[in-house]
């Protein structure tokens, strides 16, 4: 087939007029205006059903220009993508990447193409020669783009004015909320500006894009009934396919290669090419305009509907004579029995198939928007992601278009057609957004997660079912009101606007309102329902007594599947589902403006999520030191400003060297933040002890009430090019440049903005993430930095390096230098006049790796972090080019291998700095020691590196492993998943390698060896279960393997708290070790060797946490606890409380009971935990009661809570899944435990336990005297042999 049928020269005037049936009663007439004014008289009724020869056969130059022409629209489909995907990201760099800027942006550029669409589609009426017409508007076209790129400037100045002068504000509300919010885009004049300032560049050249289709139409649709629908489907999906490359090549290889400028050169070239030779060609001439109207004053009205009042136009009040009437058997298609049928309203079809094509418009783009928020928790969002995005969705409009094109051409069916396109495209968009995770997983797996192939299928998956529905529309409802061919043309450009407007307020009521009010699953049943409400409606208004009946089904199934959805679907079954994918528990899950909060609970650590994207935790990491080390450097920082609230761990840090004001621009919805980070529902009062991370109650209410704190909802590049403010500390803590506009923060036109906010002497601090960077890329964006800072420093801070740039040049030689002793003293170790540490110090204890000899608080160990000066940096960068706006190459660089930072640590090895290159009166002795911590800081970076390579590799293997069990447990036979176990244990036997590759480089990392630990203790849970497919069973049985593995991980345990004896993590896990092993053990000197090393663990575990002010003491000396606060990350610190409480409560030997010590630690766990009504609480509490002689009281609080157990088991009954049924059976057994302790107080007995299972029988051990035992100096090696099998080393292969 041929890309256009062979365009006849032959029309046939009843084929194309019978496109409606009406009933004998409307009483309507058809008329058509002839060609000829001379051979009206000829006309008649039955002539109309005779071919009329208009034009000859075309030549075969005709067919040669005719292609040429084709070419030329598929062509100018390319440009036209080129320019809309360069000229978002143009603008974006102006207006911001705010949900409200990208939108206003597309709304634009949409309005254009409406707008030129509409007039370009009248003028068609008015020209026989529309090729001319296209020709003039391709060169237009492209001259637009050229003044498009130098009007952007101009536009930027503007919008500078008026930003300038929009006053911000900054609101706090009492501490039940502590929220923020600004003025900057509240108002309707911002909005409408920035939409008008957008339009003088993107109107001229999107209204003259916009005439292009309609034009192209008049030309080629020349036959009537068959070719109208083929040669518009052809024509649509002509256009579209170039459009769909020109959004490939331009998203992938233009503005990657050439950059953005220089492709949107290219397309204006493109077009004033097309247009030149489409002009210096001579065209066969189009028909005449065949005027047709119907007698009915509705009709008449939309056939006339703001037509130009020009010499052209056929006088509309001329006598009736001049106009050929269609009576109404003519009008109904021939081969079928027109009595009894009858529309079921009196309504225009044009008018019902406008409507349809608006509806249309309106589902797909407000559907887009959707998905492109529903795939963000499918796909990682690079900057491919739209690209691959608005591929899918061209690739559907022409496949739609091309199956619509080889539809019979049945005028007559045109209703069911569009009705069941448009209401169909509405299920199966809500249908596949109903797709359970797990079976997204698969298809993920199947495709390949992390490929661009594999994210593109996923795209296609979601978007192209619909969107070929979507494209099947337009020609269809275009074949429906085409009533002769040469109105193609006119009904091409006013049906493409209806779409396209309907597509504008669509596209913005779903990103404006519906889907920030309302979330996800909400916005897609609304437009489900509003496709399905107008495939009804078509079919209502349009199809007559005789068929209508046969639409009932469809009405039907399409009412009952949007009913079940709506009614029995869960609300989170669309979005939360995807979110719980993974070991992580959600905790706390909204829906922003641009995207998904989440806060998972990771195994004792909180972390905050957007899109799925890490942006800080509950652990203090190297986003607390972004603001100290800047902050010290500067000496005492006023004004402040952070690029990127995140968790709120770095602004934190800022409000503590006191400065008058900060400043924190967030592009996400500061309020839905601030709901997470400040007292969020899931643990409105867990942190009561520990303030660090997500309880931002210490320091945004605070921060609001004196008014130091004020946070600006807005694009973080946008606020610094035009705010007025100046500030001595800028920190842009902004690191992840994969993502669609990060790299825009490490541009040269951005630091000379920066530049421009600082004052004197400010400082910008900004994150360099190796993660992200290779070796060039990683020396240009020093050079970028560099050429506009000169006077920088480069900071270890772990792999997230810190970039330091002084405006005055303050470390040259001659002037003040970056430090001084006293400074850094003064910061590090003076402190409050009660002395006690300074928030600043308390802060600074911490280390990135090797425990307490490593803390920042160290004065050594703070300039360990120095890695190098100016003449580092400069010797690092060399010369070459810089990162600009107009070429985002960075956000395009993706790594090859897993030793990715090595080469960049050699890099910094090779152009270190002497650290009196910042503070010259340093002693020798602490200059040389910082440069030992400074090498093993180089190494700790790719060390880390591996670690998280474990990680993954870990979790891998772990889930095989899982996936393997629940089918084992549904019955699938071993021996089928035998080999996806295997796979799980060679790659978690992987991982362990890696992490000891990471301790072989670091000695010192702690966390390597924690996390190795936890590694081996998988491993040991498995052996029993599992062969381990690197070790013959037949020499090494699974039993002595399993003692192996354990031996293994209490080995790491133990080196962990010996580098770190603050890590609380290791210390709880080793508690929990010696208080199982005690309840186990009959043996009273076992017993009390065991037991005593549970409580000296538990004691400093829980000391790591509590802040210093707190002292738990009872009734022996030994046992009091001073909190040390040397630790954030805890790992359940209340259960850890409520353990040494039992043992204290609890335990068969008095001398080691000390009931006051318990209650004092219940009552510390209640106020972490919020609540002394739960289960551990309950009981525990209970048993202090009994060891206090209270039996009454003990009995009183046992049966309290016995019967909350017993409501809650009761709820859990109903519940038929394993989490639930699994947690039924735990509690059951708790209650049994339970109803045996209740028993025992009954009869004034106590309950005592051993520990975790079973009582000690004293009778047959020795005699010890706990009161000679001191706790402190109990040993922690454990007995018994630890040399058992070697784990096999590898090294990770690079």
């Amino acid at each position: 087939m041929s890309l256009l049928p062979r365009i006849s020269g032959h029309i046939s005037l009843k084929s194309g007029i019978n496109n409606f049936r009406r009933s004998e009663d409307a009483g309507h007439h058809c008329y058509i205006q002839p060609p000829d004014q001379n051979q009206k008289s000829a006309m008649s009724s039955e002539a109309l059903t005779t071919e009329i020869d208009v034009t000859d056969q075309p030549s075969a130059e005709t067919r040669r220009q005719n292609r040429i022409a084709l070419l030329a629209f598929v062509i100018s489909g390319f440009f036209a993508l080129v320019y809309e995907v360069c000229w978002i990201r143009k603008s974006s760099l102006v207006m911001g990447t705010t949900v409200h800027a990208v939108s206003t942006v597309l709304a634009v550029f949409f309005l254009g193409l409406a707008l030129g669409n509409a007039y370009f589609g009248r003028k068609t009426r008015h020209t026989t020669e529309p090729l001319k017409l296209y020709a003039k508007l391709e060169i237009a076209t492209g001259i637009l783009l050229v003044v498009s790129v130098f009007l952007l400037p101009l536009v930027d100045s503007l919008y500078g004015m008026i930003y300038a002068t929009e006053p911000l504000t900054a609101s706090g509300e009492d501490a039940a909320g502590g929220v923020a919010q600004t003025g900057v885009f509240s108002t309707i004049l911002s909005r409408s500006m920035r939409a008008l300032l957008i339009a003088i560049c993107l109107l001229p050249p999107t209204f003259t894009m916009g005439g292009t289709l309609p034009l192209i139409t008049r030309h080629f649709v020349r036959s009537d009934g068959q070719g109208i629908l083929h040669s518009v489907g052809w024509l649509y999906a002509l256009n579209t396919i170039g459009a769909a490359v020109g959004t490939a090549v331009c998203g992938f290889f233009l503005m990657p290669l050439l950059g953005v400028n220089t492709s949107i050169y290219i397309a204006a070239a493109g077009y004033i090419t097309i247009g030149a030779l489409i002009y210096s060609m001579k065209f066969q001439a189009s028909e005449e305009y065949i005027e047709i109207q119907f007698d009915d004053e509705e009709d008449d009205e939309w056939e006339n509907e703001e037509e130009e009042e020009d010499e052209d136009v056929v006088d509309q009040d001329s006598d009736n004579d001049d106009l050929v009437q269609l009576d109404d058997d003519e009008y109904f298609d021939n081969d079928e029995d027109d009595e009894g049928h009858s529309l079921s309203f009196d309504v225009a079809p044009e008018k019902v198939f406008a409507f349809a094509i608006f509806v249309s418009g309106f589902a797909a783009l407000a559907n887009e928007v959707i998905w492109t928020r529903f795939l963000a928790l499918l796909v990682e969002n690079t900057v491919y992601t739209y690209t691959l995005t608005l591929m899918a969705v061209l690739l559907g409009i022409v496949i739609g278009s091309l199956l619509a094109s080889m539809l019979p051409d049945r005028p007559e069916r045109s209703a069911l057609r569009v009705g069941l396109a448009i209401g169909a495209g509405g299920l199966l968009s809500m249908g596949i957004m109903l797709i359970p995770s797990p079976y997204w997983s698969m298809i993920q797996d199947m495709v390949g997660r992390d490929s661009l192939f594999g994210q593109f299928a996923i795209v296609c998956v979601v978007m192209l079912l619909p969107m070929i529905l979507a494209g099947m529309t337009y020609p269809l409802a275009i074949r429906a009101v085409t009533h002769h061919a040469s109105h193609t043309g006119a009904n091409v450009g006013k049906m493409s606007a209806i779409n396209t407007v309907g597509a504008i307020i669509g596209s913005l009521l779903m990103g404006f309102i519906i889907l920030p009010m309302w979330g996800t699953q909400v916005s897609i049943l609304l437009t489900t329902g509003i496709s399905i409400f107008a495939a009804v409606i078509i079919w209502l208004l349009l199809e007559d007594e005789k068929t209508l009946p046969w639409r009932l089904p469809f009405i039907l199934i399409f009412a009952g599947m949007f009913v079940y959805v709506s009614r029995f679907v869960p609300q989170e079954q669309i979005v939360f589902d995807h979110l719980k994918v993974g070991t992580s528990e959600v905790v706390h899950a909204v829906e922003g403006w641009s995207g998904f909060i989440t806060v998972e609970d990771q195994g004792g650590e909180t972390v905050l999520k957007i899109n799925r994207m890490f942006q800080g935790s509950t652990r203090q990491t190297q986003q607390g030191t972004a603001a100290h080390i800047p902050a010290i450097l500067h000496g005492q920082p006023d004004e402040v400003l952070v690029i990127g609230l995140g968790a709120g761990q770095t602004a934190e840090r800022f409000l503590m060297h006191k400065p008058k004001h900060l400043d924190v621009v967030e592009i996400e919805d500061p309020m839905m933040l601030f709901d997470v980070i400040v007292d969020p529902e899931f643990h409105s009062q867990r942190r009561e002890l520990t303030i660090k991370g997500f309880n931002a109650q210490e320091w945004v209410l605070p921060g609001f009430q004196d008014g130091r704190l004020r946070v600006i909802w807005d694009d973080g590049r946008t606020y610094v090019r035009h705010a007025n403010q100046q500030y001595d500390v800028i920190s842009v803590e902004v690191g992840q440049v994969f993502r669609p506009g990060v790299s825009a923060f490490y541009t040269r036109e951005f630091y000379r903005d920066v530049k421009e906010r600082l004052k004197d002497d400010g400082v910008v601090s900004q994150f360099l993430p190796l993660e992200f960077l290779g070796k060039e890329q990683f020396a240009k964006a020093v050079r970028t930095f560099i050429r506009e800072f000169p006077d920088s420093q480069l900071w270890y801070n772990t792999s997230e390096l810190l970039m330091i740039g002084s405006k005055s040049q303050r470390g040259v030689e001659g002037k003040q230098p970056w430090l001084t002793t006293g400074r850094l003293g003064k910061a590090l170790l003076t402190r409050n006049p009660d002395g006690s540490r300074t928030a600043v110090q308390k802060d600074l204890v911490f280390s990135y790796w090797g425990g307490y000899r490593n803390h920042l608080t160290n004065p050594d160990v703070f300039l360990g972090g120095f890695l190098m000066g100016s003449k580092g940096l400069a010797d690092l960068a060399g010369e070459g080019g810089v990162y600009t706006d107009d070429h985002p190459e960075l956000e395009y660089f993706r790594r090859e291998n897993l030793d990715y930072h090595r080469p960049v640590v050699e890099l910094l090895r090779d152009n270190l700095d002497d650290v009196t290159t910042i503070i010259p009166k340093i002693s020798d002795g602490s200059a040389g020691s910082a440069h030992v911590i400074r090498e093993k800081n180089l190494n700790h970076i790719i060390a880390k590196q591996f670690t998280d390579t474990a990680r993954q590799i870990y979790i891998a293997g772990d889930t095989n492993i899982n996936m393997a069990m629940q089918a084992i447990a549904l019955g699938e036979d071993k021996n089928v998943v035998q080999p996806q176990i295997d796979v799980g244990m060679r790659l978690l036997k992987e991982s362990i390698a890696y992490m000891k590759y990471a301790e072989n480089l670091l000695p010192e990392f702690t966390e390597a060896t924690f996390n190795r630990s936890a590694m081996l203790e998988r491993l040991q849970q498995l052996a029993p279960q599992f062969a381990d497919p690197s070790i013959e069973l037949e020499v090494v049985s699974a039993a002595i393997l399993a003692q192996h593995y354990d031996e293994e991980t209490r080995a790491c345990l133990l080196k962990t708290v010996q580098i770190d004896p603050d890590h609380n993590l290791a210390h709880n896990k080793l508690a929990t070790r010696w208080h199982m092993e005690a309840g186990t053990t009959g043996n009273k000197d076992e017993y009390m060797f065991a037991i005593s090393n549970a409580i000296l663990h538990y004691r400093n575990g829980i000391a790591a946490f509590l802040p210093e002010n707190i002292e738990i003491k009872g009734s022996n000396p030994n046992l009091t606890i001073n909190g040390r606060d040397v630790k954030d990350t805890v790992d359940d610190e209340a259960t850890s409380l409520h353990r040494l409480a039992m043992i204290l409560s609890m335990s068969p030997d008095e001398g080691l009971r000390d009931p006051v010590m318990a209650r004092n630690l219940i009552d510390i766990a209640a106020k972490i935990e919020g609540t002394d009504e739960s289960f551990n609480h309950g009981f525990i509490s209970a048993a202090v009661h009994a060891a206090e002689g209270n039996f009454e009281q003990a009995r009183r609080v046992l049966t309290q809570f016995g019967l909350r157990m017993n409501d809650a088991m009761n709820q859990l009954q109903s519940d038929t899944s394993n989490a639930a049924q699994q947690q039924l059976e735990q509690m059951n057994r708790m209650y049994d435990g339970i109803q045996a302790q209740l028993a025992a107080y009954e009869r004034n007995e106590l309950h005592l336990q051993a520990g975790m299972t079973t009582n000690v029988d004293f009778n047959a051990a020795s005699e010890i005297d706990p009161t000679e035992i001191n706790l402190d100096n109990i040993p922690i090696v454990p007995q018994g042999n630890q040399n058992g099998p070697v784990v096999p080393q590898t090294t990770p292969q690079n």
